[in-house]
């Protein structure tokens, strides 16, 4: 097995500035995946992605609230622009649930 088995991927993990978000955003990069932090506190993914960084994966921070249908439409959007596809995508902080506004969107990808 592939020591990253998840290179070339791009993945959006929501809610990624702490808790189970953070820990998955984090496994994901380490297992070779491009990982788009997205939360609320661009202060808290900036660390984030710094720790990413500091293990040698690959993160950048983009900000977005589930709450807020718009604000996760433009984040889909820039993704997609700057990525031309999301390969995996984690829903967790606050809002996260099956029926989720990050869900529909990221799905019409």
């Amino acid at each position: 097995m592939s020591e990253k088995p998840l290179a070339d991927q791009v993945a959006v993990v929501t809610g990624a500035t702490a808790y189970i978000g953070r820990a998955c955003a984090e496994e994901l990069a380490r297992l070779g995946a491009h990982v788009v932090v997205s939360g609320r506190n661009r202060k808290d993914g900036q660390a984030v992605v710094a720790a990413i960084s500091r293990a040698r994966g690959s993160a950048e921070f983009e900000s977005g609230d589930l709450l807020q249908p718009k604000a996760m439409q433009a984040l889909a959007e820039r993704v997609v622009a700057a990525h031309g596809r999301v390969d995996i995508l984690v829903v967790t902080g606050a809002g996260a649930s099956h029926d989720s506004q990050a869900f529909r969107l990221f799905d019409d990808m």
